[in-house]
């Protein structure tokens, strides 16, 4: 099964590298890794002991930035190792200062994980929600580095709990601890044999409780949105605009600010001109009158979080695809939420579905009618409450983890 495994990371590899001709973000993944083994040699010095977290993108990055940030406040002479595999987090986030180095993560082949080690010699590693690279977990055990999972997260239909997984079963052994998310993850682990968990929850509940509490104005758009009802879309797809375009279309008596889940300058301008008049894009505001427009199309990253506060309903994108994206950030708000039928995965998304303080939909029509329940004032007042509520339960999970990292498992040296 290990040679299976490695001939399917050598295959992956490949296929990226070929992509990479015709592909961007596939082109940034192999000139994001070139020279990185002396950058890790040049910036990498054992005056002080490292924590290495890694991350797959950026939405787990979201989940692993509260421990960093607690970590470096309640010991901060520990150094931090940042290591992405996507793009779209390393680019994003390459130059976070919580840091004290950020880099891609070099391939997950047997001697790419002992060279990288050899180098790193990390106090203690940490991998967040769901990041498995077997050859990476194999090393770490093998030297005995402290290695933990946090807000990690399982389902029965991964390969672990399959009558054939015996092999990455075994790559479980290499965690210390794993701080899991939910009840039905711990029952799994415990099932296979895994006794070493804690329930700690989900550390994005911090994450946008922090980021509600340290809140900056936009002035453009409470420009933008002042005296109007404003629905915001976050992170679309071009799924989520077929239900979301007619309705923009027959609802002039609404404003609506669009985020891309990529905001390609081709896209944004497509979308635009799909809207016609009364559309604008973000990089345009600043020579313009905001308050004249009823549509805002953000061309830029980074923003999408803040635009919540601003709205009375936020649609949240990817359900009529692999999933719906980060809900969190408009539920701090107290935001009532809308998102597509692809949500089960979630669990957030599960548990306001039941209580009301969110909606799924598969048509227009279905779409109209939860954005109308939403905008009624009793509706809205009351997922308002809903949604504020479950953030509040769900938060602590930063200082389960933390506590227990630097106490239990005495990393503070």
């Amino acid at each position: 099964m290990r040679l299976l495994y490695n001939f399917a990371i050598w295959l992956y590899t490949s296929s990226i590298c070929v992509a990479a001709i015709f592909n961007s973000k596939a082109a940034l993944w192999v000139r994001g890794r070139r020279g990185l083994w002396k950058q890790l040699q040049s910036k990498i010095s054992q005056d002080n002991p490292w924590i290495w977290m890694h991350c797959a993108s950026l939405g787990e990055f979201e989940q692993g930035r509260p421990l960093l940030e607690k970590i470096k406040n309640e010991a901060p002479h520990l150094k931090i190792l940042l290591t992405f595999f996507s793009p779209s987090g390393y680019q994003i986030r390459k130059n976070y200062p919580g840091a004290d180095l950020v880099t891609y993560l070099p391939a997950d082949y047997s001697s790419n994980a002992r060279k990288f080690l050899d180098i790193t010699k990390p106090c203690m590693a940490i991998f967040v929600k769901y990041e498995f690279w077997f050859n990476y977990l194999n090393e770490l055990h093998h030297r005995e580095i402290p290695t933990f999972l946090v807000s990690g997260i399982f389902r029965p239909q991964q390969h672990f709990f399959k009558f054939y997984g015996a092999f990455f079963r075994k790559g479980l052994q290499a965690f210390t601890h794993f701080y899991i998310q939910n009840e039905a993850s711990v029952y799994l682990l415990q099932q296979i044999g895994f006794q070493n968990v804690t329930l700690s929850g989900d550390t994005r509940f911090d994450r946008v409780i922090h980021q509600a509490e340290h809140f900056e104005e936009l002035p453009e758009i409470k420009l933008f949105a002042a005296g109007h009802k404003v629905i915001v879309g976050g992170s679309v797809w071009p799924a989520d605009l077929k239900i979301i375009l007619p309705f923009i279309e027959k609802h002039t008596d609404l404003k609506f600010i669009l985020v891309p889940h990529e905001p390609e300058h081709g896209l944004v301008l497509r979308l635009k001109n799909q809207i016609g008049t009364g559309a604008i894009l973000w990089s345009e505001l600043s020579d313009a009158k905001p308050e004249n427009y009823r549509v805002l199309i953000i061309d830029t990253i980074g923003l999408l979080s803040r635009l919540y506060y601003y709205c009375h309903v936020a649609y949240i994108g990817g359900g009529f695809g692999a999933g719906i994206h980060n809900i969190l950030e408009a539920a701090v708000y107290g935001k009532p939420i809308v998102f597509g039928p692809n949500y089960h995965k979630f669990t957030e998304a599960v548990d306001l579905i039941k209580s009301r303080g969110a909606l799924s939909v598969k048509s227009k029509g279905e779409f109209e009618q939860a954005i109308d329940y939403f905008l009624q004032p009793q509706n809205q007042e009351e997922a308002k409450k809903i949604c504020r509520q479950y953030i509040s339960q769900k938060s602590g999970a930063t200082s389960i983890i933390v506590t227990d990292l630097l106490n239990t498992h005495s990393i503070r040296r």
